[in-house]
């Protein structure tokens, strides 16, 4: 096997196993309340927004300066814009507007998690996609440093899963579903 598939098979792992397994402790819910629910996406992102703000935009900063950095950010804002705008809507009707039945999820709400999940899984399968390239920048510097990298961002992709299969279990998505879908979110990493 060739060096690069071996590092490219690695990164997939780590992506795949990391964002799978958020999938997976998520799934382990078996009807989420709207707490949990509110407790593991403010989690996850508390997580991300720790890595955002003392981490990726400092080096963005660092590597391509202000104006690159700002562009930068300016194309993923406009880009989870485009997608949240063009995606359809959930719209109540008044026999399912009422609210989120712990034991059955109205369309309606089903629809709103489903479209949260979605959303939540393209800015995800995006953002794996430099971590890739950070786990290969990382063993072209050394294989112990991609390695190391490849390590790190799949915990880190832990709560990217969860992030992403929260509302998916909310949604009443069988669990295999969560799982699969929370993991090939990781797959750009490769």
């Amino acid at each position: 096997m060739t060096y690069l598939v071996e590092i490219t098979l690695i990164a997939i792992l780590a992506g795949m196993a990391g964002t799978g397994f958020g999938g997976f402790l998520t799934s382990l819910l078996k009807k989420p309340r709207d707490v949990a629910i509110s407790v593991l996406l403010a989690f996850s992102a508390g997580v991300m927004l720790i890595v955002v703000f003392n981490e990726l935009i400092p080096e963005a900063l660092e590597f391509g300066g202000l104006l690159i950095a700002v562009l930068g950010i300016g194309l993923g804002i406009g880009f989870m814009k485009a997608a949240d705008t063009y995606l359809p809507e959930a719209s109540p009707t008044p026999a399912n507007a009422e609210g989120n039945d712990k034991d059955t999820v109205s369309p309606w709400w089903r629809n709103r998690y489903l479209r949260t999940a979605l959303l939540l899984g393209l800015g995800i399968t995006m953002h794996n996609l430099p971590e890739g390239l950070a786990i290969g920048a990382g063993y072209m510097a050394s294989e112990s440093l991609g390695l190391t990298l490849a390590l790190i961002i799949g915990l880190h992709n832990i709560p990217e899963g969860l992030a992403m299969a929260a509302p998916m279990n909310a949604a009443h998505v069988k669990s295999s579903r969560i799982v699969f879908w929370s993991a090939l979110a990781g797959a750009p990493m490769g």
